[in-house]
């Protein structure tokens, strides 16, 4: 005891005089007169002062200012910043001192601004507040992007970061995009662990859209790529998200080596690693007691305690402790605890609506009933595990059409990048011509020669564009033939099953499970019907129309008045649908886009003509601004299919209103 107490006074002397010493040089550093000198010794012991002093930090910032050095303040606050987000666990005062240097946002260069945004948006998604992260991560790459960095690391991790984010909100498009742009970059190339991290997002893309061994494929090429100088964090993490796969593919004994593998990688030096060991050590408590290898799952939960008391403040941390909890009194036979800890985690499960954890705590009732002898309960309780094993199967596999959609988009998107690239080089044909025509007056051999080349460039540019055009076409007419299908089969097949496990989750008492069952049949039905408007087929062109009108009035705060002419007979069946898909894209902007609070639509037959009129009275915007948006690209698109001429009027402030003319001989 003499011992550690002779040992604590001496860590605390060193402690001291370490203080003192820098509090000596911080007076001497006070006493130069230049400030750039100054600045170069603070920096030197700016590491030191975080360490040992972190409130002497302050005189810094305030010298800095004194001098408007602002880069120099918000260098030091963002260092700072991250010290409290990841050195001891305080987010909340890390977004105070961030927000304090973006106060001075204006006298701040670009390169600093970014990473500000930067170190913004990684606090505010340790707090899980995703879409305040989403905002600062996309102004940061947005600064990033105006500042010539050959490898543009930075903006490859927001890229990846924002892909994470998009992942986890369920907006796919958005998270390959990014992912895309991500993998486009130099960084990709040359920088090991970035094209890890890069990797990885791209295999959890595959696991949370059910397409579990595509995403296995992925974790094995990121461990075979690693070598002993990868970031080994960066490969705990794979090794985590693998045993989750494992699991998921019901291979046990892969589960258990692969999280023994993460353990090996683990560092609980730091924040971010205890909660990387943290949580793979409840996987290999909750794996060992799924195989009633009791010893071993004990073991690995009495390892846990070393996060606990960091973990109370936070709900997800807690509640994983709580089901290492039910498994751990399980292991140690005490049912009646367990069963009650397993009882109460499955009440919040519902609550939460988290079908996994629903999924996991009926299977592990399951086991404590059958353990008591409760063989009936146990029985129930293992169907209805199995009914949600087979119900989340089935929606895995819608997901994964969805994915495949989202690809589509992505596709589509490229295509129509291609279609303007096209163009341009069209142009710049047009324009070779015309030089070259001049050229041609001095010679005239020249002249022939040139024109006649020229002129069959321009032609096979010219029907090499039409082709794309008739491709176009043909495309979205293939995409809404098989979005008819998919929506017809989400209809008769993942449907009629969910209505089938309702009516027995209905029968058998369980209103959990048949109200899960309902919220999941109503997913599916909403999927069906923005794959493919079925009143078109059943009502026809007009009256589908009309109950789109309806709706949209009933379930916004926009009141929409409007006025249509039946229109049925008078466009082929493919161009009633383009008609339909343009009115709901126009509308879908104007909902999203214009704040108004009323809207008119009036739709007429004239001369040989359908004219479909839409105006709002909202907040307008510059065309010239958006006219290249996805959103106004898709409507010009349509516009062309249907061989109409588009007119858009807005102004800010006043409104916009939209024409289109759709000629019936064209139709």
């Amino acid at each position: 005891m003499r011992r550690l107490l002779f040992l604590f006074g001496l860590h605390l002397g060193i402690c001291c005089h370490a203080t003192q010493q820098l509090s000596e040089q911080l007076g001497a550093i006070n006493s130069e007169s230049d400030w750039e000198t100054r600045k170069s010794l603070y920096t030197d012991i700016f590491d030191s002062l975080l360490a040992a002093d972190i409130h002497s930090i302050n005189k810094i910032v305030v010298d800095a200012r004194a001098n408007k050095d602002f880069d120099f303040v918000s260098s030091s606050l963002s260092t700072l910043a991250e010290y409290y987000l990841y050195n001891i666990s305080k987010p909340d005062s890390a977004l105070l001192i961030i927000n304090a240097a973006l106060a001075d946002s204006g006298q701040i260069s670009t390169s600093n601004l970014a990473q500000l945004w930067q170190t913004q948006g990684n606090i505010y998604h340790a707090m899980r507040k995703l879409d305040s992260a989403k905002y600062a991560f996309e102004a940061s790459v947005d600064a990033f992007e105006t500042i010539n960095d050959t490898s543009r690391a930075n903006l490859g991790l927001n890229y990846l970061t924002l892909s994470g984010i998009y992942l986890d909100q369920g907006d796919y498009l958005t998270a390959v995009t990014y992912l895309d742009k991500a993998q486009s970059l130099p960084a990709y190339q040359y920088d090991r662990d970035y094209k890890l991290q890069t990797l990885n997002n791209r295999a959890n893309l595959y696991s949370m859209n059910g397409m579990l061994d595509q995403a296995v494929e992925f974790r094995k090429e990121i461990i075979a790529t690693a070598d002993n100088n990868a970031n080994k964090m960066l490969l705990a993490i794979t090794y985590l998200n693998y045993a989750s796969e494992a699991r998921k593919l019901q291979e046990d004994s892969l589960e258990i080596q692969v999280i023994l593998d993460g353990l090996t990688l683990a560092d609980t030096t730091d924040y971010t690693g205890k909660i990387i060991t943290f949580y793979l050590l409840y996987k290999l408590t909750e794996a060992y007691s799924r195989q009633d290898m009791t010893n071993a799952a004990l073991e690995a939960y009495q390892k846990m305690d070393f996060f606990r008391s960091q973990a109370l403040n936070v709900p997800r941390y807690q509640m994983i402790y709580d089901r290492a909890d039910a498994e751990a009194l399980y292991c140690l036979q005490q049912f009646d605890a367990a069963l009650t800890k397993a009882q109460s985690l499955l009440t919040n499960a519902l609550q939460d609506k988290d079908a996994e954890t629903i999924m996991d705590m009926h299977r592990l009732i399951s086991r404590i009933q059958a353990a008591q002898g409760n063989f009936e309960q146990a029985l129930n309780h293992y169907q209805t595990y199995n009914h949600l094993h087979d119900s989340l199967t089935r929606i895995n596999r819608s997901n994964a059409v969805l994915y495949m959609e989202t690809l589509y988009e992505s596709e589509r998107k490229k295509r129509i990048i291609s279609d303007q690239n096209n163009k341009i080089q069209l142009l710049a044909t047009s324009n070779a011509f015309n030089t070259k025509l001049l050229w041609g007056t001095i010679m005239a051999s020249i002249m022939l020669i040139g024109m006649i080349y020229l002129f069959r460039s321009r032609q096979y540019a010219l029907a090499k564009t039409k082709l794309q055009q008739t491709f176009s076409q043909k495309l979205l007419d293939a995409h809404e033939t098989e979005r008819k299908r998919i929506a017809r089969d989400l209809h008769d097949g993942v449907g009629q099953s969910l209505i089938l496990l309702k009516n027995n989750a209905n029968t058998q008492g369980d209103e959990s499970l048949a109200q899960l069952a309902g919220q999941t049949l109503d997913e599916v039905r909403s999927i069906s019907r923005a794959l493919h408007p079925a009143l078109l087929t059943k009502l026809g062109i007009s009256a589908s129309i009309e109950k789109m009108l309806t709706d949209l009035d009933e379930s916004t705060d926009i009141l929409f008045s409007y006025e249509l002419a039946p229109i049925d007979g008078l466009l082929p069946p493919d161009m009633e649908v383009h008609l339909y898909r343009f009115l709901q894209e126009a509308l879908n902007n104007l909902i999203k886009h214009s704040k108004t609070t009323a809207a008119d639509l009036e739709m007429k037959v004239e001369d040989h003509f359908i004219h479909v009129m839409i105006e709002d009275y909202g907040v307008g915007f510059d065309p010239d601004i958006t006219k290249h948006s996805l959103g106004m690209r898709t409507l010009y698109e349509r516009a062309a299919i249907l061989g109409g001429q588009l007119q858009v009027n807005s102004m800010i402030g006043k409104g916009t209103s939209l024409s289109l003319k759709i000629p019936l001989a064209h139709a």
